[in-house]
């Protein structure tokens, strides 16, 4: 038998890949590149990657803002105080309703309201109640599509306890507004029957009872609808009950908007006049003060206003609404232009005919004795009050019928 030597172990050698042959990174490599390099690719990928053009940040800007507002206006996560606030704002939206209703019917026809204290706090309150107006409306908008998303979430929130809680607190205020007011109209029918034959009819009672019917019809529907939300209710019941509490809210708004317009136009323009024209009665009787203190103190008549040292608000006040100075024989006239005539006004007195018939025998227990010229009393436009002095003139003033002696400014601003 031949034997044949085995073969030896020999490496075998080490053979370079050609570029043919490639291993699997390398041509996953190569081949990626050479798709990112065609042009085909690069034609796909340009939008993709084209991050800094104004269009698409524009597009993503906006997107971004409408879903913010609109998470913001369907969705919140204080839903305990916002819910409250929202009470709140109902309550005094409602009540600020009904002063604005109640505040145009009195300036309705005649009589109109009499301006006390001067007129400035019912000017101050008719300016509140429009900012309060301002501001509650869109608050209540607001307030209302945030509530109303996240119950529509979370429906088992409407029958928490708290939540019951604070809305009986609400009901039981305005439900206690509505009987108030309904007190009130009963009341008024039941004078006007029991001074029947005895006494004349008042010619604004009609005003109570507007206000009164409005008042009752406003927080009464507002409490029945909140009634409704207080139980619990099915969910055809539930669909129904928020249609109505819609139609409520929103409508509570137009009439707000729709009432602070006329307000505006109506009331609050007649309060200023008043409110200008009781300045005005002011500013002439400091006048008149001041002219009698220096008649006393220097044993002569005023020749200028200028010898008085007036504040700088009457000063102010002379030259936008005329104030004017004139010398007589017997005494002096000031003047003034007013913006109202309360010259045959007769006052809003709220009283039944059967509480006027009653309350007569107090009238006029003082009647005044004054021989003094009373501002307050005075028709529209120029008007001048006589004064006696302790120092007559011995000659009238040439001043005074052709021309005024008023040292501040002769134009008169109406």
């Amino acid at each position: 038998m031949d034997l044949q030597p085995a073969p030896e172990h020999q490496p075998k050698p080490i053979q370079t890949p050609s570029t043919d042959q490639q291993s699997p990174n390398q041509s996953g490599t190569a081949h990626a590149s050479g798709v990112l390099s065609s042009p085909a690719f690069a034609a796909s990928a340009e939008p993709a990657i084209n991050f800094g053009t104004s269009e698409s940040t524009s597009s993503g800007m906006s997107s971004k803002k409408s879903g913010f507002f609109s998470k913001f206006l369907t969705n919140t996560r204080a839903y305990v105080p916002e819910y409250i606030l929202l009470l709140v704002v109902t309550v005094s939206l409602v009540s600020i309703v009904n002063g604005l209703m109640s505040n145009i019917v009195s300036y309705i026809g005649d009589p109109k309201p009499q301006t006390t204290w001067g007129g400035g706090w019912q000017y101050t309150y008719s300016l509140s109640l429009l900012a309060a107006t301002l501001v509650l409306v869109p608050l209540l908008v607001i307030l209302t599509k945030r509530i109303k998303g996240t119950e529509f979430r979370n429906e088992t929130i409407k029958n928490a306890g708290w939540r019951k809680a604070f809305l009986g607190i609400f009901l039981l205020i305005v439900s206690l507004a509505a009987l108030g007011y309904s007190i009130a109209l009963v009341y008024q029918i039941i004078s006007q029957i029991a001074g029947a034959g005895l006494v004349t009819s008042s010619g604004g009672i009609w005003k109570n009872y507007v206000r009164d019917i409005f008042a009752i019809l406003l927080f009464g529907a507002t409490t029945w609808l909140y009634a409704r939300d207080y139980r619990y209710t099915d969910q055809d019941a539930e669909y129904h009950h928020q249609i109505l509490a819609k139609i409520h809210r929103y409508g509570l708004t137009l009439i707000a908007i729709i009432l602070a317009v006329v307000f505006n136009f109506t009331v609050l323009s007649a309060q200023r006049n008043d409110f200008i024209d009781n300045l005005i009665t002011n500013d002439l009787n400091s006048i008149h003060s001041k002219i009698e203190a220096y008649e006393s103190d220097h044993d002569s008549q005023v020749t200028s206003l200028d010898s008085l040292k007036l504040s700088e608000d009457i000063t102010s006040r002379s030259a936008k609404y005329g104030y004017e100075y004139h010398t007589s024989s017997d005494g002096y006239k000031l003047c003034a232009v007013f913006k109202t005539d309360t010259s045959s006004k007769t006052p809003d007195d709220s009283s039944t005919s059967l509480e006027q018939t009653l309350n007569s025998s107090s009238d006029n227990l003082y009647p005044s004795t004054s021989t003094y010229a009373d501002p307050s009393v005075h028709d529209k436009g120029r008007v001048c009050f006589s004064y006696q002095s302790l120092f007559p003139a011995t000659t009238a003033n040439p001043y005074s019928n052709n021309s005024s002696n008023n040292l501040f400014d002769s134009t008169v601003t109406n």
